[in-house]
């Protein structure tokens, strides 16, 4: 099976991963309409897919989950 033990003994993120997570949330940040709650598919084109939708939303718990947002921005993006 496949080695999973990186796994196992989750870590904080390093700086440089920090950096790089706010520069992928920024995507989303430009990319939300907050008429539909939905993000955009590729920048500033308004139109989305269910893979789109699929990956905001895991991008979304993860911001929260990297203290990138807040509480407050995660109920709202999720609802």
């Amino acid at each position: 099976g496949p080695n999973n033990s990186c796994l196992s003994n989750p870590q904080a993120l390093c700086g440089k991963d920090m950096e790089v997570a706010n520069i992928a949330w920024k995507y989303f940040e430009n990319n939300y309409n907050p008429e539909t709650g939905l993000y955009n598919a590729a920048d500033k084109y308004p139109s989305t897919t269910m893979w789109d939708t699929g990956s905001a939303l895991a991008a979304t718990i993860a911001a929260r989950d990297f203290d990138i947002i807040d509480n407050k921005t995660f109920d709202e993006r999720i609802r």
